[in-house]
């Protein structure tokens, strides 16, 4: 069941202006239930990957499909990792993470590919479990990420958005490979 709160759109001084691009893409509506959906979007839209286009390098992208599924399986665990904190109060600030270095040392080619979708759709459970229990106040509580802040709803966001933004990229490599 989703909570009745509806914690609303960040606004600028709750993020950094680089998560504009996620943010912007989550149209309106309450962002548990947009968080929700998408485990359903998720699912149906990764199983339907050709494996024939899961280890291809689509120029001009430097990652195959299963890496980007990967990378968002890691997104999605720091956002709600940084989202726990924050609406925790921890004042600890929390390091950026460079998505560069995690994608060069997985083996995201060696796991299946849906292995990798029961990851995400985990991690994105896991994460709406926590969300979802959260207060009013919580959700407006910031905290410090990469040197910037960020509320715990721009976190959610962030969440929210990464997925559309990379799952438009690999509709568009699909259909153009």
């Amino acid at each position: 069941m989703i909570q009745t709160i509806d914690p609303g759109r960040p606004v600028t001084g709750e993020y950094q202006d680089y998560f504009d691009t996620y943010i912007s893409l989550v149209e309106e509506g309450n962002i548990l239930e947009i968080l929700e959906e998408q485990i359903t979007t998720i699912a149906e839209m990764l199983a339907a990957v050709p494996d024939s286009q899961l280890d291809c390098l689509h120029e001009p992208y430097t990652w195959t499909i299963k890496q980007v599924i990967g990378h968002c399986v890691d997104t999605e665990r720091i956002f709600g990792y940084r989202a726990c904190r924050f609406a925790a109060n921890d004042p600890t600030p929390v390091p950026g993470f460079d998505q560069d270095t995690y994608v060069d040392n997985t083996d995201y080619q060696g796991v299946s590919l849906e292995a990798l979708i029961q990851e995400l759709l985990l991690a994105r459970q896991a994460n709406l479990a926590m969300l979802k229990r959260q207060t009013q106040d919580a959700w407006l509580r910031t905290g410090t990420a990469d040197g910037k802040t960020m509320s715990v709803r721009a976190a959610a966001y962030v969440m929210a958005g990464h997925i559309i933004h990379h799952f438009k990229i690999i509709e568009k490599r699909l259909a153009s490979g």
